[in-house]
């Protein structure tokens, strides 16, 4: 489903062309798209980025909301990084944004929020040589509002419905609609939202290989 059919499609539910609803309909589907992410994780949200571990913290991308797992390449080997509090990582090894602290092969990472530097990683030890580190986390997903008419996202691509439900939900709440429509959308919505559910489940599991509470090491 593009954006365009969603839009289309909407509006022939609701049967409104008030101007302040159709003013409002990109926002009424990002709202949408927002409680889908907050509900679930799709396949989308997982994003993976490599790059070279010199220093004791990691720079993160703008789209970075939390991670999954953290791996340094450490005698070839993909090594799976401990994610602890910031704390542990100062009291333990003196590591900080400002201080390396005490150097060694890396095995503990923690994520550091701050208003002048943003999100970063912070690892410890500090990496005593260079040293290749592949991050995997979560991000927002693409929304689908766009001026491309026929722009789309994995959501609205295999689960069109969670999606349409979802917006007509947000639709009737805006529209102040009946209770009842409101109420039959919602059901449908949660409907749709436990298949899509167990697909993400299912996904999920088939990376909790990079677990490195469970392995620490990967081949």
């Amino acid at each position: 489903m593009t954006y365009a059919e969603l839009t289309q499609q909407i509006q022939d539910y609701v049967q409104s062309d008030e101007t302040t609803f159709l003013a409002n309909l990109d926002a009424i589907i990002q709202l949408a798209e927002q409680r889908i992410n907050r509900d679930v994780k799709s396949p989308d949200s997982r994003v993976t980025t490599t790059g070279n571990l010199v220093t004791q913290t990691i720079t993160t991308l703008s789209d970075f909301v939390m991670p999954l797992s953290l791996f340094v390449n450490i005698d070839g080997v993909q090594t799976g990084m401990l994610l602890k509090e910031v704390s542990y990582l100062t009291e333990a090894y003196g590591v900080t944004e400002q201080s390396a602290g005490s150097s060694g092969k890396p095995a503990y990472y923690a994520i550091e929020r701050s208003s002048t530097a943003g999100t970063y990683i912070l690892v410890a030890p500090s990496p005593d040589t260079t040293y290749t580190y592949t991050l995997y986390y979560y991000r927002t997903p693409e929304t689908i509002v766009s001026v491309n008419l026929n722009n789309s996202t994995w959501i609205s691509t295999y689960f069109p419905q969670v999606l349409l439900y979802g917006c007509l939900v947000e639709a009737y709440s805006f529209l102040k609609g009946e209770p009842q429509m409101q109420q039959q959308y919602e059901k449908l919505y949660q409907l749709g939202l436990i298949e899509l559910k167990n697909v993400c489940e299912d996904e999920q599991r088939m990376d909790n290989y990079r677990n490195p509470d469970s392995k620490r090491n990967i081949g």
